[in-house]
């Protein structure tokens, strides 16, 4: 599985003679299955979903090679109505997960920046509470409201 988990049964090969790989069963969270690959840090042969595999020892192990999910976080404001384009532009924003992304600026005259919510009443989860700070931990598409004091 390779970082990801669930079981798989065994898959009998003819040596020399050319099958196709099973179709994988193991799940990563926040991951997508990419391919097969004779090494499990990714450095071997690479072979697609459902490719033909031509056994040449009497044993060997096939890894999965995962790759992170991407999600989209959107910005709005207090009275939940699009700010794309009144701010820093460049919404929404794609995050990759378990990377640091950085959420966009946002300013107005006469408040203070209060943080990003997932609710327009301030309320939910903050996920930053002063502008030019990064995120981690996003693991949907989510909506993320400004707060001003």
């Amino acid at each position: 599985a390779n970082g990801g988990s669930g079981s798989m049964p065994a898959q009998n090969f003819t040596v020399g003679v050319s099958q196709s790989i099973a179709k994988n069963e193991f799940t990563r969270i926040y991951h997508g299955f990419v391919e097969w690959n004779t090494k499990a840090d990714g450095t071997g042969d690479h072979y697609d979903k459902g490719a033909s595999y031509i056994l040449t020892a009497v044993s060997t192990t096939l890894y999965a090679e995962w790759t992170p999910n991407q999600y989209t976080i959107t910005y709005k404001d207090q009275g939940d109505s699009d700010f794309s384009g009144t701010h820093e532009s460049g919404y929404p924003t794609t995050h990759t997960y378990g990377t640091a992304t950085t959420l966009k600026n946002a300013s107005k005259t006469g408040y203070t920046f209060g943080g990003y919510y997932t609710s327009t009443n301030g309320g939910g989860t903050q996920y930053i509470d002063a502008n030019g700070g990064g995120v981690n931990n996003i693991y949907q598409n989510q909506t993320l409201c400004y707060l001003y004091l």
